[in-house]
């Protein structure tokens, strides 16, 4: 009878372990339309149409399509009722030398309380350049506030504060609409909080990240309140980001204006970001409706609210799950919490010892083995990613740094820690299970003791490791039979695996496959102590089922690996660069792996690196990877007229360029040969800085570029002046960029194959003409 109870509850503690892990995943994100969809009335097939029109083209900043965008959302607004502001400015991008004339799109509505605090609802219009038509990042954005206008216009909701929606421009050349909002438009001071919505991949869950300068307690209470439906959030994402040089509109806010706020976005099929695969077709409808629970969750809860009351000094742990809500509680409690548990370790290892008669030195022994594991897996996965980066080298043209096949590499290094850990556990019978989780909850004490002191953020790893050993403790009391230990061993596990096992994949899709190590690390941290729910007898089995397993997976990515299809193109990044004084051309790529399409172009005699010194500053990779010879082409340069003053200053002078702008050129770049120190700054109408200044400007010349200007063929002439120190007065280097190779260098770039799409991050497709101006 107890062999078949055995059985019964060993079939039933896998079947739990089963609906654990796939629950952990599924309620990450809403598979069907949430509550407040319905009770809002929304309409997700306007929300899908707003999107398909606004993705139809590439639209970044100078585009045709661009203007097009603008036209087609103030439309839909001024459609509605609304009265639609554009607020137009030079501005300077947030860290970088990139500047635009932008036109913000925003509207106001006013509220029926006495507050003046305003809720800012944002995203942005622009697209990223060169090839993305910007149907995650952001059309998904301005389409989920769109709808919520018109539900506030149809359904006459009342609201006591002011609620402003802004849609910026050029935030992807640097966030330069939110930079020129917060500077100069007085309605920024009246905001309380920002709901910023964003994306970093095409699906997937939508991540809640809080943006303040002080404590997050005052939003984290904000945030349970609103009650979202699947609040994917946690603070050690918050942590984490706190640490990050931040990047979103949100960030301006913060920074510049001391406005405390929420980004949302969703960063799965990280491949798709900023590419020409940035597509209505690849959009995941769950991920719409994700960022639509948010935006009517928090809208619901703070129209009414005092936004005064988001501002805190404190900052608490928080966890968000479907099951429970947001969790949180102060960051005073992680210290504590994590003395708990250590104190009921050592009961726990007391009356283990008293019952099963452990052994203190096969729990050392077991912990050696699990730390010893760690570090092979962590170098062997290091190491893995590096020959297969040498074997396809198309996997380093994918800057983004997840490759297509990413998700099969990850459940390959998860199942193959399982099955190392099952064989260990097989052949390795010296130690007891009981020995084995004490010395697998020794580790996560000694972690969760690094966080105690050092990233609170992630406090609530704690509570898995509190779990289990009270759990365990507590059957201690009772000394059940063996026959129940499987179903005991599942549930003091349910927590780990809920919580924490989906970071082995979400971790890596976020980092990239560089950090590859945590999918194998999380998951032989977290099934080290679910692994005596497998049965000691039948481990060795479960061994060859999990290598047979990953063995499908890493087939499945191996033969997923040549991208040569529309579904997996091949990223390829090619420049036609031009010098000026030595009226010679190269054809130039940043690409490791040559696809016969672009050796088509620049032929069989590449060489290494940047051709002579072009080279312009990119987000992640600066230089030329091969350049070869290029026929001269027929251009007509921009005329550029050079001037210097150096007799009104003692020991510094005026640097003037006026440039008759080719309708072709689309981005303007000034580049400094030296290092310069810089007091003013003039670009058209934009000023920075006083040529009389004892201090010069800071980090004006970043990356050693003094000005990027996109749009410039929206100019017949632009005129730019400086003032430098004398000493630093070197020389500088003029690039026009002209973006598509084949609308400006006609049939000598064949046609771009479907399976073939321009790289982003980096100045591609792109005629680069390059100028040189010497003042020694």
């Amino acid at each position: 009878m107890d062999h078949l109870k055995g059985k019964i509850f060993y079939a039933v503690a896998l079947l739990w372990l089963g609906l654990v892990i796939y629950g952990g995943f599924r309620h990450l994100s809403p598979h069907s339309e949430t509550g407040p969809f319905r009770r809002y009335g929304v309409d997700l097939v306007n929300i899908v149409r707003h999107i398909r029109m606004i993705s139809q083209k590439a639209h970044y900043v100078g585009t045709d399509a661009h203007a097009e965008v603008k036209a087609y959302i103030t439309h839909q607004m001024q459609k509605l009722g609304y009265q639609v502001h554009i607020h137009s400015d030079y501005a300077r991008a947030h860290r970088a030398s990139d500047m635009a004339y932008v036109q913000n799109i925003w509207t106001e509505l006013q509220g029926s309380g006495a507050r003046k605090s305003a809720l800012l609802l944002l995203s942005h219009y622009d697209a990223a350049p060169t090839s993305s038509k910007g149907a995650s990042d952001d059309a998904v954005g301005v389409a989920i506030l769109l709808e919520l206008l018109r539900i506030l216009k149809a359904k006459g909701i009342d609201h006591q504060n002011d609620i402003v929606v802004l849609l910026t421009d050029a935030e992807e050349l640097g966030l330069i609409g939110a930079k020129a909002f917060v500077r100069s438009m007085p309605v920024q001071k009246r905001i309380g909080c920002v709901l910023n919505f964003e994306a970093r991949g095409s699906g997937g869950p939508s991540f809640m990240l809080i943006e303040t300068n002080g404590g997050n307690a005052g939003m984290v209470r904000a945030f349970d309140a609103s009650q979202p439906s699947f609040p994917t959030a946690s603070s050690l994402m918050y942590s984490i980001y706190k640490m990050l040089p931040n990047d979103t509109d949100l960030s301006v806010f913060r920074e510049d204006g001391d406005i405390n706020g929420f980004n949302f976005a969703f960063i799965d099929d990280h491949f798709d970001y900023h590419t020409a695969l940035d597509n209505f077709a690849r959009i995941d409808t769950s991920s719409v409706v994700h960022q639509m629970d948010y935006l009517l969750s928090l809208f619901d809860y703070l129209k009414d609210a005092s936004l005064d009351e988001l501002y805190s000094t404190d900052d608490k742990v928080y966890l968000g799950s479907p099951l429970w809500g947001v969790m949180h509680y102060p960051y005073e409690w992680v210290v504590w919490m994590w003395g708990l548990a250590v104190v009921l370790w050592l009961v726990l290892g007391w009356r283990w010892t008293v019952t099963y008669r452990i052994q203190l030195t096969r729990v050392i022994l077991s912990f050696v083995v699990i730390v010893g594991l760690l570090v092979v897996l962590y170098i062997a996965f290091v190491l893995l990613w590096k020959i297969l980066s040498e074997y396809h080298p198309q996997y380093r043209d994918i800057l983004q740094g997840f490759p297509y096949n990413g998700h099969a590499y990850i459940w390959f290094s998860v199942c193959s820690t399982l099955g190392v850990m099952a064989a260990i556990r097989a052949f390795c019978r010296m130690c007891a299970d009981e020995e084995f989780v004490l010395a697998a909850l020794a580790i996560w004490l000694i972690i969760n003791g690094f966080i105690a002191f050092y990233l609170k953020g992630a406090g609530y790893f704690v509570l898995p490791v509190l779990f289990a050993t009270l759990v365990y403790l507590l059957t201690t009391c009772v000394e059940p039979s063996r026959v129940y230990w499987p179903i005991i061993w599942a549930l003091g596990t349910t927590p780990m695996l809920y919580v924490l096992f989906p970071y082995a994949r979400e971790f890596v899709v976020a980092l990239g496959m560089e950090k590859w190590f945590l999918a194998p690390w999380l998951t032989a941290l977290t099934f080290a102590i679910a692994l005596p729910v497998l049965g000691s007898a039948r481990l060795r089995y479960w061994s060859v089922a999990f290598f047979v397993v990953a063995t499908w997976f890493f087939i499945r990515a191996q033969s997923n690996s040549s991208w040569d299809s529309a579904e997996r193109p091949q990223p390829v990044g090619l420049c036609y660069a031009y010098d000026v004084p030595s009226q010679r051309a190269w054809w130039a790529t940043y690409n490791h792996f040559i696809p016969p399409w672009l050796k088509s172009i620049m032929g069989d005699s590449l060489r290494v690196g940047s051709p002579n010194e072009i080279a312009l500053f990119n987000k992640y990779r600066d230089s030329f990877t091969y350049h070869s010879e290029a026929p001269s082409m027929e251009l007509r340069p921009s005329k550029m007229e050079w001037a210097v003053d150096d007799t009104s200053y003692a020991d510094r002078v005026r640097c003037r360029l006026r440039i008759a702008v080719d309708a072709s050129t689309n981005n303007l770049v000034i580049k400094e040969r030296g290092v310069g120190q810089y007091y003013f700054l003039r670009v058209d109408t934009f000023r920075l800085g006083d040529a009389d200044a004892a201090q010069p400007l800071e980090n004006l010349a970043r990356h050693g570029e003094l000005m990027h200007l996109w749009g410039a063929n929206q100019l017949d002439t632009l005129e730019v002046e400086w003032v430098m120190d004398r000493d630093d007065a070197v020389g500088f280097e003029v690039y026009e960029l002209r973006y598509g190779l084949r609308k400006n260098l006609g049939e000598a770039v064949p046609m771009m194959p479907a399976h073939i799409i321009p790289m982003p991050f980096v100045v591609n497709d792109a005629v680069m003409i390059r100028h040189v101006f010497e003042l020694r």
